[in-house]
């Protein structure tokens, strides 16, 4: 048995997760408070959570009617989770609260919580997917776990915050500011998200209800027109096709100086590297232009299906990332049909019919039970020859 496929009980379950955190760019460590509310479809003697690199300070039970319970805390490394027991022993039942205090560390990987630099550009940035909002909170680490998020952050006063949530309102000390931000929908864990940093951002556009930003570091907002002009164009069409309205508050992307992926589709919070956002039309080749496009689509996309409606776990990866590549394809083809995309794509295609070939290839639909299988699944099978049958579906069955 591989413990690393460990998996938590689903009778123990989220309903609400407030985090308090304090960061600051010139720290690699931070403090942080996380409250999850709690629901038991069974009494238990403990309840177990993902927690990864972090060192637990604290646990406590609150439970209605019932005087505050200290836990004892059990850390297991290599199942990346901590166990945490009332000390009276009493039986758990019904809904309560875990209150947990806690340090985290920056990670040196662009996973979890890490400084994203670039010369002398740097901002804080999260990347929880897959497995990562473990390493920068205690939580129910796996995508059927859906909960909201409702974040607190205490920065230096001189460095701005952005979170899934929309901005409540901010309380400034000679020097420091703390953000505190909306309870989103609920999510799952691998969508949560923040940034901090010397961001500046352009005027909201609304569309539909819905206010569009793209921020960048400073000096760079003048870089941000394109994305917002085609993102302003891809909601109605995406709200249409879908069916469904936009299902956020807000729709924030921010290019950051230093990232993993191409882009990652947080809730609320899009984060991108900043070739993948920014353009000066003077300096960016017809190609470039339409590659950022697909990639703003491709992450827009993501918000009705992967975001709105969430795989329950990560073999059905390819529902979130095929369609989604399919999709942004699809949308930019009808919005902009100059730009002739399904044509560029059959270089992908053929990238994709490439690497099937190889012994290492996989279907589009794999196994995955650990978290360095989840992780291995991004990639051209599960993108592009995805998208490829999902195209091949659409011409079988007719685009209604």
């Amino acid at each position: 048995m591989n413990e690393r496929a460990f998996r938590l009980p689903t009778t123990i379950r989220p309903t609400c997760y407030s985090i308090e955190l304090d960061l600051d760019l010139n720290r690699n460590d931070f403090p942080g408070f996380v409250q999850i509310d709690v629901s038991l479809l069974a009494n238990t003697r403990y309840i177990e959570i993902h927690a990864h690199e972090l060192k637990i300070e604290s646990g406590i039970f609150l439970i209605p009617g019932k005087p505050a319970i200290d836990a004892r805390i059990q850390m297991f490394p290599e199942k990346q989770t901590a166990i945490f027991t009332p000390k009276d022993d009493s039986v758990l039942q019904g809904p309560l609260q875990l209150q947990i205090r806690y340090q985290g560390r920056l990670n040196p990987n662009m996973h979890g919580l890490y400084l994203a630099k670039d010369h002398h550009e740097k901002a804080l940035c999260s990347q929880c997917q897959a497995t990562s909002a473990r390493e920068i909170f205690p939580c129910f680490d796996e995508p059927e776990f859906k909960a909201p998020i409702q974040w607190t952050l205490r920065t230096p006063k001189d460095v701005v915050a952005l979170t899934n949530g929309v901005l409540l309102h901010t309380d400034q000390s000679a020097l420091t500011k703390q953000w505190r931000f909306s309870k989103t929908r609920s999510i799952s864990s691998y969508l949560a998200a923040l940034v901090v940093g010397d961001f500046e951002a352009n005027d909201p556009v609304v569309v539909n209800g819905i206010p569009i930003q793209v921020h960048a570091l400073r000096g760079k907002k003048g870089q941000t027109t394109f994305a917002t002009d085609c993102t302003a164009r891809l909601l109605p069409f995406f709200e249409n096709y879908f069916g469904v309205p936009y299902p956020y508050e807000k729709y924030d992307q921010v290019a950051v100086p230093g990232f993993d992926a191409q882009a990652m589709e947080n809730i609320g919070l899009v984060l991108f590297r900043q070739n993948g956002l920014l353009m000066d039309p003077k300096t960016t080749s017809f190609r470039q232009e339409k590659r950022m496009a697909l990639v703003i689509a491709h992450e827009f996309a993501h918000m009705w299906f992967g975001n709105w409606v969430t795989m329950k776990w990560w073999d059905d990866l390819w529902l979130n990332e095929a369609f989604a590549e399919w999709m942004s394809h699809k949308a930019m083809d009808a919005i902009t049909p100059n730009y002739h995309v399904w044509d560029d794509f059959q270089e992908a295609r053929n990238h994709a019919m490439k690497d099937d070939g190889l012994s290492t290839t996989h279907a589009i639909w794999t196994p995955v039970e650990t978290p360095e299988e989840a992780v291995e699944m991004f990639d051209s099978i599960t993108y592009e020859k995805g998208c490829a049958v999902m195209r091949m579906l659409e011409n079988f069955l007719g685009e209604d």
